[in-house]
């Protein structure tokens, strides 16, 4: 899911990394999910939804792994991808599992804050519409993994900020 404040970028401003994949095997999908210019955050969160639903129950048919799917985002993406990430996937007729895990870059999860800023212009939040387009928000499923730093903050290295463990 590709960046940009929700309001700009498309699919081909996140293709670039598509090469890198694809010649180790992997297959590479970079959707287009819409702005808050002519939506809402919740729509383009369900948009996303449905692109990595479709993701899924497609694979075999370009090549993927449908038993091996994970989604990416960095900044606004990162937010979209960490509502599909809490999304019930058996509420889509999919395994809970379905979705194997996800790598979040320096998104906005807390919402609160992005509703005090500037951008609460153009995203219209309220105090009470952000479940379902937040990630901690209380209609978070059961059957989700536990998730949990497992490196130190100011540690040298590359860090993996989060392991989820069943």
């Amino acid at each position: 899911m590709h960046g940009g404040a929700w309001t700009r970028n498309t699919r081909e401003d996140a293709s670039y990394p598509a090469p890198t994949f694809v010649s180790r095997g992997a297959a590479y999908a970079a959707p287009d999910f819409g702005s808050v210019k002519t939506l809402t955050l919740r729509q383009m969160v369900e948009n996303c939804r449905r692109a990595v639903e479709w993701t899924m129950k497609n694979a075999a048919s370009f090549g993927g792994d449908p038993n091996r799917v994970y989604v990416a985002g960095h900044s606004s993406g990162a937010h979209l991808a960490a509502c599909v990430l809490i999304t019930d996937w058996t509420e889509r007729s999919l395994p809970a599992d379905a979705l194997k895990g996800g790598l979040l870059m320096s998104g906005m999860y807390d919402l609160y804050p992005v509703m005090l800023s500037s951008r609460s212009s153009y995203l219209h939040l309220t105090e009470g519409g952000r479940g379902g387009i937040q990630p901690d928000a209380p209609s978070r499923p059961d059957h989700l993994p536990d998730c949990r730093r497992v490196s130190r903050p100011g540690q040298s290295g590359v860090q993996a900020p989060v392991r989820c463990v069943r």
